[in-house]
């Protein structure tokens, strides 16, 4: 009985330890910046895709704010587009609204309700999110954004595929004022 009384308390004891150590483990904050300068929320901010699948490419460059900075997730939001191009045979339509970056390196493209790329078929592919990597230090650039965009078909042919994988897309953000992409540092 005495043992079990030990093992007990040595239980309780670890038990504690461990949700001590986890409630108290706060992830790193991510500082974007510009020019050496941490950028403050309300920052006017551009937001920036390139979207590939079945060989074609659009882009899509979008007009906002800096939300949200020096927080283990930091978030821009975009009211506009500000452009659109698309090579010959393919379109876009919809809008990125949302991208966040953490302090552990991902990068997540947000469209509310979806971005829709049309390529010849006609084939309509939908999705709302894309998902990649950026470098700490580094910049606020992913070169690897991929996701599944899903087809529409009602507004397609069909013959089309049911998923586009969107894969080696690339992702950014920077200040509207300078052009710079915002460096990323812990």
């Amino acid at each position: 009985m005495r043992w079990t009384k030990q093992l007990g308390t040595a239980l309780i004891a670890v038990f504690a330890y461990g949700a001590s150590s986890a409630g108290g483990a706060a992830a790193s904050p991510l500082l974007l910046k510009v020019e050496g300068e941490v950028e403050s929320q309300g920052t006017p901010t551009y937001g920036f895709v390139s979207l590939a699948t079945h060989g074609l490419t659009c882009e899509q460059v979008v007009a906002g704010t800096l939300l949200i900075n020096a927080k283990p997730k930091d978030r821009a939001a975009f009211n506009s587009v500000a452009k659109d191009s698309c090579g010959i045979g393919a379109s876009l339509s919809g809008m990125i609204d949302v991208v966040e970056l953490t302090s552990t390196g991902r990068f997540i493209l947000k469209a509310s309700p979806s971005l829709a790329m049309a390529v010849p078929g006609p084939c309509v592919y939908e999705g709302s999110k894309l998902r990649g990597t950026f470098a700490i230090p580094g910049s606020s650039i992913s070169y690897n954004l991929s996701g599944t965009f899903k087809l529409n078909s009602k507004l397609s042919a069909g013959s089309c595929a049911k998923t586009a994988k969107i894969e080696g897309s690339t992702g950014s953000i920077y200040e509207i004022e300078t052009f710079e992409y915002f460096v990323t540092e812990r």
